[in-house]
């Protein structure tokens, strides 16, 4: 499949929106329930800014929503007792690399793995 030649101006928004989701994904695992819990609306501002750089891509849009859920899962202050913490942190990061390689299929983004691995 053929991607779509984007501006620059587009490829750099996208870009600066996965890197500073991936950068709030990580800082975000690193917190306690508590600390977590008020860095949630810095998550809807992201999943606008990734949306308006991606042209409103479907699978995203999917994938964001799903990152929604393990960030809110993460932030609950008292998780039930089967709750693995670890476990709700791989599957939101399986969604930031789904995000980011979908960038990449389409363009948006240059590299398919993050630029910091």
């Amino acid at each position: 499949m053929a991607s779509k030649e984007w501006s620059a101006e587009t490829k750099q928004r996208a870009e600066n929106a996965m890197e500073d989701l991936e950068a709030f994904y990580d800082d975000f695992c690193n917190l306690t329930p508590f600390g977590r819990r008020p860095e949630m609306p810095k998550l809807e501002q992201l999943h606008a800014r990734v949306m308006g750089a991606c042209d409103a891509d479907g699978y995203v849009l999917q994938k964001l929503t799903s990152l929604t859920g393990h960030c809110k899962r993460l932030a609950v202050q008292r998780p039930p007792l089967d709750f693995d913490e670890s476990e709700a942190c791989r599957q939101g990061l399986s969604c930031v690399s789904s995000i980011r390689a979908q960038l990449h299929v389409h363009g948006f983004v240059e590299r398919y793995d993050r630029p910091r691995q």
